[in-house]
């Protein structure tokens, strides 16, 4: 339990130190970008995303799944080989799929030097994302925090010294990215291959069961691809690339607080939801998900709330120009909320390789989003994409909820409604004794930290003064 926490807190520091860097970076790009630029910025993303979801992160996720099995039969050379050769042969077919669709099907999305940063930024991004994947699989949490940790701090000091030698143009931010990802992903790869097992080569063996339950498991990214972008592309095709800006700027900014945190709980808990199930069966597994819900309640709740109710103060680091869309900001975050929470619930259906059922259920939210797109930014603009990502999220949470299974599924219920009260009291008590919006926002953070400490902290805490106290007194 000692080892779980020291790597949660690895994982916790390395995120909010990449995160944090990302987070300072993105008012400060808005500040460089203006709303077009930005837009077509986040549309190039949206390319990537295409072709990582479609070529590389179904790839990814079963690789993660079955390595515990390759370790266990000692040849994790030929494993590893194997899947950075059959990623890459996928990347390169999807980026010629990508290649032909913004040729004839949509024209003047992205401009050309925009897709060739995209390329290098896929090709790269992809391989790195692979290595510090399996880094956690082999439980080399520090390997994985040098390696996030140095990209982030690359990230933002190429972009400021992009920004402050004129480029300010969406290629010049990717090209900064993948140079960024490069030394750490020939650091994550050093690391890993320490720890690799077994000869190096290419087998197809060692792709046996990736390719058995590939047909499965791609509708689930192209789905999830769908559901994070299509509200992107339908402003892009209904408005114009401004609103694009607008909306990513606003939607990231909270994306990045939430989406960090909920990152750092996932990068401990589903290495050792899987290790309880291959060494103890599905009572440890079960156990072990019901932590990551407790520790996913407690660290992200109180933060999606705050930006619930203080988003003007987090709008102001955008600049003005960008001020005027934070309005999505509340909606979004809880979609946000919504969206990580739901991938706790559905860990006994990976667990078991029921890949078609996490397609089935993201392709239905996927289809209720890309509907509401269509339907709502005509009549509600900007509003309208978010509620239709907040709709689909909610949506697929449901359905996840009604198809857990007892067996895996444990919810401490009582976790989530203490979160809920203790953000009650963090909002209601500053309102009491503060006037200021800047005093209150500080207050509910004081009130929840304090909350989080006690709740994890606060019995050993006690304990040891106990022992302190008990040993002065004679």
């Amino acid at each position: 339990m000692r080892k779980n926490y020291f790597q949660t807190l690895v994982y916790f520091l390395t995120i909010f130190t990449s995160q944090g860097l990302a987070f300072i970076l993105w008012p400060i790009t808005t500040q460089y970008l203006d709303q077009a630029a930005f837009g077509e910025y986040q549309l190039g993303l949206v390319v990537a995303s295409f072709v990582a979801m479609m070529g590389s992160a179904w790839i990814r996720r079963l690789a993660f799944r079955l390595y515990y099995e390759a370790i266990e039969r000692k040849e994790t050379k030929k494993y590893f080989v194997s899947v950075v050769i059959f990623q890459a042969l996928a990347i390169s077919v999807l980026l010629f799929i990508a290649f032909l669709a913004l040729t004839f099907i949509f024209k003047n999305l992205i401009s050309w030097s925009v897709f060739v940063a995209v390329i290098f930024y896929v090709l790269i991004g992809d391989y790195y994302t692979l290595t510090i994947n399996l880094n956690r699989a082999e439980e080399q949490s520090m390997a994985f925090a040098i390696s996030e940790i140095s990209s982030g701090l690359l990230r933002f000091g190429l972009a400021i010294a992009a920004f402050k030698l004129g480029f300010k143009t969406p290629q010049a931010l990717l090209w900064a990215i993948s140079v960024a990802l490069f030394f750490p992903a020939l650091f994550s790869t050093y690391s890993l291959t320490k720890k690799l097992s077994g000869p190096f080569g290419f087998g197809l063996s060692s792709l046996r069961d990736i390719l058995r339950h590939g047909p499965a498991a791609i509708p689930a990214p192209l789905a999830t691809w769908f559901e994070e972008s299509s509200d992107r592309i339908v402003l892009e095709r209904l408005t114009d690339k401004e609103m694009v800006g607008l909306y990513t700027a606003n939607y990231g900014l909270a994306d990045k607080i939430i989406g960090g945190l909920s990152q750092a709980v996932f990068m401990m808990s589903w290495p050792n939801i899987l290790r309880a199930y291959t060494n103890k069966g599905a009572p440890a597994a079960k156990l072990a998900i019901r932590q990551s819900f407790r520790m996913y309640f407690w660290l992200t709740t109180g933060p999606m709330l705050f930006i619930v109710f203080y988003f003007p103060i987090l709008a102001s680091l955008l600049g003005e120009s960008y001020q005027k869309a934070a309005y999505i900001m509340p909606v979004v975050v809880i979609a946000t909320w919504l969206r990580d929470f739901r991938s706790y619930m559905n860990r006994q259906i990976e667990i078991q390789k029921r890949f078609w059922i996490m397609s089935v259920v993201t392709a239905i939210g996927a289809t209720l989003n890309i509907s509401l797109n269509l339907i709502l930014i005509p009549r509600m603009g900007l509003m309208g994409a978010a509620i239709s990502t907040l709709a689909d999220f909610a949506v697929v949470t449901l359905i996840y909820f009604f198809l857990r299974d007892p067996q895996f599924f444990s919810m401490p219920y009582q976790d989530l409604l203490a979160c809920f009260a203790f953000c009650a009291v963090a909002y209601g008590l500053p309102r009491i004794l503060f006037q200021g919006l800047y005093l209150r926002a500080a207050g509910f953070v004081v009130i929840y930290a304090l909350a989080v400490f006690v709740v994890f902290f606060g019995e050993k805490v006690f304990t040891r003064l106990e022992r302190f106290w008990t040993k002065q007194t004679p």
